[in-house]
Parts: structure tokens; sequence; C-alpha cells
């Protein structure tokens, strides 16, 4: 048969053949396995320049399937410097996979680091949610900015798909140091030096001689001898029990005159002298008793037979009038014309007969001046006392 022919004949057999095929449709094929997966992460991934740190590259089987892994590879960015020595690798148990120990090794020309199960031992492989750690010492680069750690797991040459994407490290500047702290506060200042010493205060009036006449009273003194000495002062109390004295003199002058003082009344007077500085010196007193012109008997006195009374005689008076108490009565009164008056033992007084005798008796003078029948009296010129025992 020609060739022809036979190219005509078999054109005629298949043709139909395809048409018929066509016509019912392709047969389907089975769908390829989906591929195993793995994450990768990396510990730390931050940095400073040129830190040492022990880096952790942890891979983890993500496979459905029973497929296990066996061998892994890490490419360590440029710049990072890897310490050969310091290289681990181990997985951990999951599935039929116990936990291992894996073969590692480090390319310094190619900067990668590769990892091996220990063949034949499947028991060592990474199982499905098992992880292998891999692990080294390194330097991270000078260089800032994020390094990306590229990573590859495989079965045998049968390689996983990365689920995610490759870890990274950022290498960045320490943060600034903290502000220092704040200055401790000032130290308080010093406590102020004590006050200088009061100024010593002058010595005390000396000489110091009261003169008591009738409505007089005078009293003189030497200042002290202190450089500083300026003044005086003079307070007077009446009373031995009056209130707080009254400024009667402040000078410098020796002496104190009072030309309307009472001679029936108690007064005590508190002479000081002062420095410029106002210090005072302690103070003198002198007391003025209201017997002060009465010379006998001292006010007080005690007496055994009827006293003769006396005292000083002012000027101008021509007549006294004496009068005597014994307690509140009055037993006498009497108008002599000299400083004195005897008393006796008994005597009579308005009628009335009246003897000395024992206990406290109270007498006053008061001086008369021109006749008696004009009864001109002054001040009364003092008051005492005596004892009859």
């Amino acid at each position: 048969m020609s060739r022809s022919l036979l190219l005509w004949t078999l054109g005629a057999i298949f043709l139909p053949l395809a048409l018929i095929g066509s016509a019912a449709g392709a047969m389907p094929s089975p769908d390829p396995p989906a591929p195993d997966r793995y994450s990768a992460s990396i510990a730390p991934t931050s940095v400073q320049p040129l830190d040492t740190t022990v880096y952790a590259v942890s891979l983890t089987n993500l496979g459905s399937s029973d497929h296990s892994a066996n061998n892994a590879h890490v490419t360590v960015p440029a710049g990072f410097v890897v310490d050969p020595t310091s290289l681990a690798a181990a997985t951990s148990s999951a599935g039929s996979c116990t936990a291992a120990t894996w073969m590692v090794t480090f390319d310094p020309v190619a900067s990668t680091i590769d990892a091996a199960a220990p063949s034949p031992d499947p028991a060592s492989e990474l199982c499905p949610s098992g992880t292998l750690t891999i692990s080294a010492s390194v330097i991270a680069p000078a260089d800032e900015g994020t390094y990306e750690w590229t990573t590859t797991l495989f079965e045998d040459l049968t390689q996983f798909q990365l689920q995610g994407s490759q870890p990274s490290v950022t290498v960045s500047p320490p943060p600034p140091p903290p502000p220092p702290p704040p200055p401790p506060p000032p130290p308080p200042p010093p406590p102020p030096p004590p006050p200088p010493p009061p100024p010593a205060p002058p010595g005390p009036l000396s000489h110091l001689g009261p003169h008591a006449d009738h409505g007089l009273l005078k009293l003189s003194w030497l200042p002290p001898s202190d450089a500083d000495y300026d003044h005086v002062q003079v307070l007077r109390t009446r009373g031995p029990k009056g209130a707080s004295g009254a400024l009667v003199y402040d000078g410098t002058r020796r002496t104190y005159l009072d030309k309307h003082f009472s001679n029936g009344a108690s007064y005590q007077f508190e002479i000081r002298a002062f420095s410029r500085a106002g210090a005072s010196s302690k103070p003198v007193r002198v007391n003025v008793l209201p017997s002060a012109l009465l010379t006998s008997p001292l006010d007080g006195a005690v007496v055994k037979a009827p006293p003769l009374l006396r005292w000083k005689r002012p000027r101008d008076a021509t007549y006294y009038n004496v009068q005597l108490y014994y307690g509140p009565q009055k037993v006498l009164s009497a108008w002599p014309s000299r400083a004195r008056q005897k008393l006796a033992r008994s005597w009579s007084y308005q009628g009335r007969n009246f003897r000395l005798q024992k206990g406290t008796y109270r007498w006053y003078v008061w001086p008369g001046f021109g006749s008696r029948s004009a009864a001109r009296y002054g001040k009364l010129l003092g008051t005492s006392t005596f004892r009859v025992r």
C-alpha cells in the first residue's frame, strides 16, 4: 500500500476517536500534595552595635503530614561575626521524634550555618510540631539597620515552605543615658552666730544718803566709775506692798529732791545706774518710813517706863499736837511747845483716867504754826509705835 493511502487510512481511524474523546471531556488528574510548612524566629531581635550576644534561631515544623525535616540552612547577614566554637543545634521532642542534638557547621566564606540530624536515626529528626533551635555567639555589625537572617528547612532535598517572614535583627544605638540625678539640695545655711553677750552692767551707786525733813526728801549718791556710765533712774513705790514703782527721776544729777513729800507714809525708792548701751546696775533700795522724823523711841521699840517722845523740829514750828492711841482708842492729845512730850504712868483725857499699860501704842505728831488759838497745822510729821512690857 502506498504511503499516502496508509496515512489516509490512519486518519480515518483515529479522527473519530479524537472527536469522541473531546466530546466526552478530559480525564481529571490527581492534585499535588500540599507543601510542608515551617515558621522561623530569632532572639534577640534588637541589639546594639558591636554587641556580643548569643543568638537563637528557632525553626518549627508546621507540617500536617508525617514528614520530618532532617537538615536546615541559615544565612547570617553580612557584618555579623559568628564564633564557630559556640555553635549548637538541638530539637524538641514531638510525635515519634525525641529531643536530639544535631550536627552543625559554619562556612565563614558564605557566612552560612548548616545543621543536620544524625544519620541514620529517624527518631532524631524534626517531626511536625517540633522545634529546632540553632544558637551561636555572634558579634553585631557596627552599622545600624535591620538585618534579615534567611532560613530554609529540608527533608532530604525537599524544601519546606516558610510561613510568615524571615526573622530579622535590628541594630540600633543604645538609648541615651538617663539624665543625671538632680543635684542634692544645698546644705542648710549655717546657724547664725550667737549674739554677742550683753554688755556688762555698770557698778551700783554708792554713798547713798537719804535726808528727810517736813514735806521734803532728798536722796544723794555717787555714780559708778564705769567708763560707759550714762545716767540714773529713780523709781518710787508708796507703801510696803505698793504696786510697781513710778519713775520719778531719769537724768545725770547726783541728787533727787521731792519738795512735796508726805512724811506720814511709807516709801521705797529703787535707784539704778545705766550704761550707754542700756544695761542697768543692780538696784539700790532705800526705805523711808513714816517714823523718819520721830527720833525716840524708835519705831517698834520696847519700853518698861513711860517714854520721852521726841521728834525732829520743822522750821518755823511754834507748837505741836501729839496724839496717842492704844489700839483703836485715842487716849491722849497734847500740845507741847517743844519737840518732845514726856508720858506719865497715869493721866486724864476728856474726863477719863488712863494708865500706861502693857501693849502697843501708836503716836502721831503734827506741827503747828503761829498762835495755838489759830489752829494752823502743817502736814503730818510722822507716826510711830512702841510697846510697853
